[in-house]
């Protein structure tokens, strides 16, 4: 397949997410260099790198299932920030294997769509899948700021 939308789309989500970002390290650069106890440390009304990094990946869950044509998958209250109940390097291995995860199935489940997709509005909401998607690497690179920050507390 040539130059398309899709393809333009995939690299700027694999260079925001682990390759060369235009904007500065990408994101899991950024968390190669932080380790539990720094991933699990509390700020007052600020959320923890792990919980960032949990909200991250419900979102590109989002993205891939609304992809898939699962047009009834939201996210509730309590699923967008979820309550991390263990604070160990077990916990934050799997956070990490879960986000590593969200990418491979995002690029997985766009390998297979048409740039056609990209105009059709999104099942109930107000914005179509080119919008969703520039939102995904949006939302990274905007958490991956603010986990940059936490991390050199």
């Amino acid at each position: 397949m040539g130059n398309s939308e899709i393809r333009n789309i995939i690299r700027l989500l694999e260079n925001t997410f682990d390759g060369s970002a235009w904007h500065g390290p990408s994101i899991l650069n950024i968390l190669n260099e932080v380790n539990a106890e720094r991933a699990f440390k509390e700020f007052d009304n600020i959320h923890s790198i792990a919980e960032l990094v949990q909200h991250m990946t419900t979102w590109r869950k989002f993205a891939v299932q609304r992809l898939r044509g699962n047009h009834q998958y939201e996210i509730g209250e309590f699923e967008d920030w979820k309550k991390i109940l263990r604070n160990d390097e077990n916990t934050w291995r799997e956070i990490k294997k879960q986000f590593l995860q969200s990418q491979q199935e995002l690029l997985e489940t766009l390998d297979g769509i048409n740039d056609l997709k990209l105009t059709e509005l999104v099942e109930n909401k107000a914005y179509d899948y080119y919008t969703m998607l520039h939102g995904v690497i949006q939302h990274d690179i905007y958490h991956g700021g603010q986990i940059s920050l936490l991390k050199k507390q």
